[in-house]
């Protein structure tokens, strides 16, 4: 089909407008990531941003596409005409879609002179976009680890209107029945989405910062993710342990440099919960109680990884780099540390 194309065009006008029309059919197109469109809600407004994004990112040489250097920031400056040849929106899809980007705070507008004409000077605003796009992949983490276990349940035999064991689904009667919750994912019976709800993670959208430093927001994550991904009880005792772990961690953070812990992503939470589970080495197998953990928490803020020859990088102390095992199998094997309570 497309030699017969390119053949008739080349009848009509020559060699040279029909390679031009294939390369121009081939090469101009959107290719516009599903995450801009849905942190602004949007398909014009998520195309136009991405866009504006493709000018500030790095070219092959690496640097900036965007050329235009003002007050220390770079911009861009582009014409309708230019928004349709580059992305096909209209001139008052671009007016309407430039006004909202900038209500939602993902671009910072400001007008000026450009070839002596009065023109709209974009840059993105990176403060209010990378949170979206950390809560959009955060959201997406969620949606993905739901879709594991609905999708485990449906493997299992557990996703059915009624079954045998008669554990909280629905028969003919229409009622509910009570939720029995097993220590193995494979073994649960349960209706999806009452389960998912019961099991809802706290909201990200918290009133202040220090809500997600709460007791009451650690408990809920750690023991939604245990006991969706990991098939533990509800409130067992490792959740509740881990839990104070956590929180002895955070407060001897702050006591160290005099601020609060950086925020900690929902998929970092599940990391973290597979290190305490299935912990590094043959000595922290054995290493789960509060106690142990907060003497290595003392000694593991008293060390220095970022002596000379130690590991080549700034390392930044933090929850994630302590729960990774070789830290803490490094601590536990310190002559002197811990040493009869990491011992086999």
């Amino acid at each position: 089909m497309r030699k017969e194309t390119v053949s008739s065009i080349c009848e009509k006008f020559g060699n040279e407008i029909a390679n031009k029309v294939d390369y121009e059919f081939s090469h101009k197109f959107n290719h516009t990531l599903h995450a801009y469109i849905d942190i602004t809600g949007n398909l014009i407004e998520g195309t136009l941003l991405s866009q504006i994004l493709y000018w500030f990112s790095d070219d092959k040489n690496n640097r900036i596409r965007a050329r235009i250097k003002r007050n220390g920031e770079y911009w861009i400056a582009k014409r309708r005409d230019e928004w349709w040849d580059e992305i096909r929106i209209t001139d008052r899809q671009f007016d309407c879609a430039i006004k909202k980007l900038k209500e939602k705070g993902f671009v910072v507008l400001e007008k000026h002179k450009f070839n002596s004409m009065p023109t709209i000077y974009i840059r993105p605003d990176y403060d209010v976009i990378n949170p979206a796009l950390e809560e959009w992949k955060e959201n997406m983490a969620k949606e993905i680890l739901s879709k594991k276990i609905e999708k485990e349940s449906i493997e299992n035999g557990n996703h059915t209107l009624c079954n045998s064991h008669g554990n909280n689904t629905i028969c003919n009667t229409g009622n509910t029945q009570d939720v029995t919750l097993l220590t193995m994912t494979t073994n649960r019976d349960y209706n999806t989405e009452i389960y998912k709800t019961k099991y809802a993670f706290p909201s990200e959208k918290c009133d202040t910062p220090s809500d997600k430093f709460s007791r009451e927001y650690i408990s809920k994550t750690i023991n939604n993710i245990m006991v969706l991904q990991f098939g533990m009880d509800e409130n067992s005792n490792k959740s509740k342990e881990l839990t104070n772990i956590i929180l002895y961690f955070f407060e001897q953070y702050e006591k160290r440099f005099n601020k609060k812990h950086p925020n900690i992503a929902f998929i970092s939470y599940v990391n973290i919960i597979k290190e305490y589970m299935h912990p590094f080495g043959d000595n922290m197998a054995y290493i789960d109680d509060l106690e142990t953990y907060q003497a290595l928490i003392d000694k593991y803020f008293e060390e220095n990884y970022n002596a000379q020859g130690n590991y080549g990088k700034e390392i930044n102390l933090s929850l994630s780099h302590f729960m990774s095992g070789e830290i803490r199998e490094h601590l536990c094997n310190r002559n002197g540390v811990l040493w009869e309570r990491c011992d086999d």
